[in-house]
């Protein structure tokens, strides 16, 4: 038994796909997705588009990237400043929210949700203890309200945390 749980993770890590930052694990992904619709606390009035749009990378610094404040001094910038730093977004490439043909999340339209989330892809490095999530969120009501945050999150104990987030781009 042991030995098969042994293959199994040697397959499963080997047959991950990594390209300057950027994982084709979809797990991975959608426990990122969801974390940040978790922590924008509006859930219940959120749809979500149903494919990522890596334009919205355009809107973060990668090479001079800013943080939020840590006020626990936990944030390790200069770790995080080059992971960022070697980040190519030209081999990004976009992805429907979806595993085979089965949508990651619930349409929310007929609640009327106040809001519409457009991720970029999911960026992780390349030992997986960091990851950032890109997104565009909008107001349904208005299009010409919203903006584009930036997460960024840590493993830790196997488990992926919000670290600190920064707003890159608002318009109302």
């Amino acid at each position: 038994m042991k030995r098969y749980l042994t293959v199994c993770l040697i397959f499963m890590f080997s047959s991950c796909n990594i390209l300057h930052g950027q994982r084709t694990e979809q797990n991975e992904s959608f426990n990122i997705y969801n974390l940040v619709i978790k922590n924008l606390k509006k859930a219940d009035k959120l749809t979500v588009r149903e494919k990522t749009e890596k334009s919205y990378l355009k809107d973060f610094d990668f090479k001079n990237p800013i943080f939020g404040y840590d006020v626990n001094g936990s944030f390790n910038q200069k770790d995080w400043i080059l992971f960022l730093n070697d980040v190519d977004t030209g081999t990004i490439k976009d992805y429907k929210l979806q595993t085979k043909g089965d949508k990651w999340f619930k349409d929310n339209l007929e609640n009327n949700p106040s809001y519409e989330i457009i991720f970029a892809p999911v960026i992780f490095s390349n030992n997986l203890d960091k990851a950032i999530s890109i997104f565009g969120l909008y107001s349904t009501l208005s299009k010409s309200s919203g903006g584009t945050t930036v997460f960024f999150f840590e493993r830790q104990k196997n488990e992926w945390m919000l670290k600190s987030y920064v707003t890159v781009l608002y318009f109302d």
